[in-house]
């Protein structure tokens, strides 16, 4: 129930940057969005079409909450963009730097889409809708 409330206030938050979501680069801070046990700003160093690398401090050794947080704001950045399902890339898991890929759909091919590293073993993958659950993040309107 709390997480739901935090990331209301992500979209009242970042209104401004709806207007430029398809050129300005992604950062959230998890004080700024009512995630007060943490201290986290996650970054988005560049942007492709299906791919967004970003900067998360501590990631290879985040607590329980660094985690929900991030994944709260992988689904984010898919809300924003349109898609349904982020795949975090295999080999992100290990330092700061983090690849995250988006699908449309549940049946898009990873591989083709987004290549071998968001197909590995090691990858972690959701549905945008099932993670919004914890999250409450309002979906814009079609």
């Amino acid at each position: 129930m709390l997480i739901k409330g935090y990331f209301i206030g992500l979209l009242a938050l970042s209104a401004s940057m709806l207007a430029h979501a398809d050129t300005r680069l992604y950062q959230i801070r998890s004080k700024d969005v009512g995630w007060n046990t943490i201290d986290l700003t996650i970054t988005e160093t560049r942007r492709e079409a299906r791919i967004s690398y970003l900067n998360i401090p501590r990631y290879r050794n985040r607590t329980s909450v660094e985690s929900r947080f991030a994944m709260c704001a992988f689904t984010d950045i898919a809300l924003r963009r349109d898609f349904q399902v982020w795949i975090v890339a295999d080999g992100s898991l290990s330092g700061d730097k983090v690849e995250v890929g988006f699908l449309k759909t549940e049946e898009e091919d990873v591989k083709t889409t987004l290549g071998e590293r968001f197909a590995g073993p090691q990858v972690l993958r959701a549905n945008v809708k099932v993670v919004n659950r914890m999250c409450g993040i309002r979906e814009r309107p079609r």
